[in-house]
């Protein structure tokens, strides 16, 4: 046994282990790479995605009645899919808390969208408060003045839009 030992060779031993180890650190680099790549891409599609949602919410915003009778006007898929499946987390701080404010009024203009709805068919008649609540939600969901933390898709919009070019 004692022969055997004597017999290695050792002197490939530390270039191999050289090698192999930085096979492994540049494998790590190029996984790691990959995946900002990877998560870059899938922010800007999700941010093009939303930034479609919100183009249409605001048209079919500025044709809305406030005395039509709809319990669910404005559709949110994109969103209500990004929540479900935890790629909100992909987008900035600052483009997050303003898109939670934006996505909360909308579901608030919907929930009062049903209560008149509601309203309307219990009592036969429509309810000036709850018009006026449409009426001020959807001023301000079309608002077009800039407010660092408002709840307004143009200001939401114009947001994605520079961050958009500031990536580019």
């Amino acid at each position: 046994m004692k022969e055997f030992l004597l017999a290695t060779n050792w002197n490939g031993f530390l270039p191999s282990m050289i090698a192999t180890f930085i096979g492994f650190v540049l494998a790590l680099l190029g996984q790691w790479g990959f995946g900002h790549i990877k998560e870059y891409k899938a922010s800007k599609q999700l941010k093009e995605r939303i930034a479609r949602e919100l183009v249409r919410i605001k048209s079919d915003l500025e044709v809305f009645v406030s005395i039509a009778l709809d319990v669910h006007p404005l559709k949110t898929p994109v969103w209500n899919a990004a929540i479900n499946a935890g790629q909100i987390s992909l987008l900035a701080g600052k483009n997050r808390e303003q898109l939670f404010l934006v996505y909360n009024a909308i579901q608030e203009f919907n929930s009062w969208c049903l209560v008149q709805t509601n309203y309307y068919f219990e009592k036969g008649r429509y309810n000036d408060l709850l018009t006026n609540e449409l009426h001020n939600l959807k001023a301000e969901l079309l608002n077009d003045e800039y407010s660092e933390f408002g709840r307004s898709i143009v200001d939401i919009l114009r947001n994605l839009d520079m961050n958009q070019k500031e990536k580019k």
